[in-house]
């Protein structure tokens, strides 16, 4: 009708009280995310398995040197890495290499300071399975030795070594080797610089 204003319709009751709900739920769930977000770690420095862990905490450029076939050469690429730790106890890294086609991995080294053991996890964009290694590490040539078996796709279980050799406070190489029919080969080389 002409000349006559529409008028606000009062919310439904029980929309009414959903929302009333939902907006009382949002403040706290986001002040307990910032809460969590802005909570400092736990003592990183508890021991020296997790303060060495801690040094590599960063952003870093890195060198991939691949070679899956014997006789071929190497694919060579560049990538970045940042290093965080998770709940000041788990060293965490996320990898991307700008290949074609582009990689992407997710690692982590964690420590046991009953055993003195430290343990590695890698996924990455071509494996369906978690690679998973356990070792020690040696003060006196500065490295990470990790060794472990994994199963691949095609049913094969190979026996998998990583060596991670700290050069100084801003280098470091990681070597990564399978054996295979018996012969152990250097699968993949990461040389890593801090940015």
């Amino acid at each position: 009708m002409a000349g006559i204003a529409p008028t606000a319709q009062p919310m439904k009751t029980p929309y009414a009280a959903l929302l009333a709900v939902l907006l009382a739920t949002v403040a706290p769930v986001r002040a307990a995310g910032e809460a969590v977000a802005d909570a400092s770690p736990p003592n990183v420095a508890a021991d020296d398995g997790h303060r060495r862990l801690a040094e590599f905490v960063g952003l870093w450029t890195v060198r991939q040197w691949l070679s899956l076939e014997s006789g071929k050469p190497p694919q060579i690429d560049v990538g970045t890495a940042v290093f965080t730790m998770f709940g000041g106890r788990h060293l965490q890294q996320d990898l991307r290499v700008g290949s074609r086609p582009p990689f992407q991995a997710l690692g982590t080294v964690a420590y046991d300071p009953r055993t003195n053991a430290y343990f590695t996890t890698w996924i990455d964009l071509n494996l369906t399975n978690v690679l998973t290694m356990r070792g020690r590490y040696d003060a006196a040539d500065a490295t990470y030795r990790f060794s472990g078996d994994t199963t691949f796709d095609d049913g094969q279980t190979v026996p998998t070594r990583e060596e991670l050799h700290r050069v100084d406070a801003d280098h470091f190489v990681v070597r990564y080797f399978e054996t295979r029919g018996g012969s152990e080969s250097l699968v993949v080389e990461l040389a890593y610089s801090r940015r």
